[in-house]
């Protein structure tokens, strides 16, 4: 069965109104024609598999008798159209060989058969199930055929997601002040120092080209900020790029200072010293890089 041979059978089912519209006796009497054509197509395919072609065609031909039958019986199923007044019964074109084998034409007639049956059956096992079990069931092939795009999305996502960053710092001011607040994206958080001291806070990250490195000063707490920072760029333990800024000026500012970097540098590791500070204490409310 193909995915798009799943999804007509999914879509099209036009005997939904029609046993919507049948009366309890009249839904178990389609039931259970519908359950005993379905046994006895599952009874074809199995000896058909396992060579017993004309038993096999003798149980399709059955499936498509019995829904034939149906069909007289509840016009409005559309079940006769579906199978074709024109379609010869598939056993006559059964023909085997003097060895016991199928003839092409044998084969042909036993899945023409097979293709017409099977939608049918697929379609009243759906129209005859309540309401709520078929919305279950939309639902559930909806999730079927959106899982293919939704696994693509993840992958994407991953190749794509920033890489992760992990923070540290010598001290905090107290959990309001945590140096996390420092990478959150978010000019209304702080991290801070405990009041009058120096220290400093860190960036680790995946191995990658630093080009330039962002620093917002302290917001929303006029007695604090930084007014001397170093900033040291390490890969893995070594060293790899180092400078002092002078950060007065942007105390009390909502723009970042922005330290650009002579030349693109391997890192993994960012640590900003805060040297020197305003009134209270220092800090950053982010720092970031690229």
């Amino acid at each position: 069965m193909t995915v798009f041979t799943s999804i007509w059978r999914y879509f099209a089912l036009p005997r939904l109104v029609a046993v919507d519209a049948l009366g309890d006796a009249s839904r178990e009497q389609v039931q259970a024609q519908r359950q005993a054509a379905q046994t006895r197509l599952d009874a074809a395919v199995s000896l058909w598999e396992r060579g017993y072609f004309i038993a096999a065609v003798a149980q399709a031909n059955d499936a498509r008798a019995t829904l034939a039958a149906l069909g007289d019986a509840y016009p409005a199923l559309g079940i006769k159209p579906a199978l074709g007044e024109d379609a010869s019964p598939a056993l006559e074109s059964v023909t085997l060989t003097a060895q016991g084998a199928l003839l092409p034409r044998g084969a042909y007639a036993f899945y023409k058969d097979i293709r017409r049956v099977e939608p049918i059956l697929e379609q009243l096992r759906v129209a005859l199930l309540r309401p709520q079990d078929r919305a279950f069931g939309r639902m559930r092939r909806t999730l079927v055929l959106l899982l293919p795009l939704l696994a693509l999305a993840g992958i994407r996502h991953l190749i794509t997601k920033p890489p992760t960053m992990a923070t540290s710092a010598s001290a905090v001011w107290g959990a309001s002040a945590d140096h996390e607040l420092a990478v959150d994206h978010s000019a209304a958080t702080n991290w801070l120092l405990p009041d009058r001291t120096t220290g400093w806070i860190e960036l680790r990250f995946p191995s990658q080209n630093v080009r330039h490195v962002s620093l917002l000063n302290v917001q929303g707490f006029p007695a604090y900020g930084t007014t001397e920072a170093r900033v040291e760029l390490y890969d893995g333990r070594t060293l790899a790029w180092a400078r002092t800024v002078e950060l007065a000026r942007s105390v009390g500012s909502s723009v970042a200072e922005s330290v650009q970097l002579p030349q693109p540098t391997r890192a993994t590791r960012l640590r900003v010293h805060v040297l020197a500070y305003h009134s209270l204490g220092g800090g950053f409310a982010e720092v970031s890089l690229r």
